[in-house]
């Protein structure tokens, strides 16, 4: 993590805050973090720091952390839609832990039918499903 963290992570996300700030708060980004890459994040202090400079820029109440199934993985193709209902739930509660918020949209790796209902009763947008609270693009 240490060379991520210099070079990537440290400078886009004090550039990303200086914008917001700059901005007054018209500038909005959103990420997509997954669960695996926080577990990983813990191990070092460079991704405890790492964390605690997205946990900086989500205080600014002008970033969105994308819903996701917990592993980024292709559980939407499971037939038992169990799987991929467990695996939101498990990166939703990781992301109100970590950044207090509860995201709004979700990022899908895969559309699957078995997945379909599951969307359209959830209380998150899905971007391209009508089902979805209305919402068919990020912030609208």
């Amino acid at each position: 993590f240490n060379k991520a963290k210099t070079k990537c992570y440290d400078p886009t996300n004090k550039l990303l805050l200086r914008l917001i700030e700059e901005n007054y708060g018209r500038f909005k980004i959103n990420y997509s973090i997954t669960g695996t890459f926080i577990e990983q994040a813990q191990k070092t202090k460079a991704g405890r720091e790492v964390v605690e400079s997205f946990q900086q820029l989500a205080s600014t109440g002008k970033v969105e952390f994308l819903d996701e199934t917990y592993y980024h993985s292709l559980a939407s193709l499971f037939s038992d839609p169990e799987e991929f209902r467990s695996q939101v739930q498990q990166h939703n509660s990781l992301i109100r832990d970590h950044f207090g918020v509860s995201p709004q949209v979700f990022r899908f790796a895969c559309v699957s039918p078995v997945v379909v209902p599951l969307c359209a009763s959830s209380s998150v947008a899905y971007p391209g499903l009508p089902s979805s609270r209305g919402r068919d693009r990020i912030g609208q």
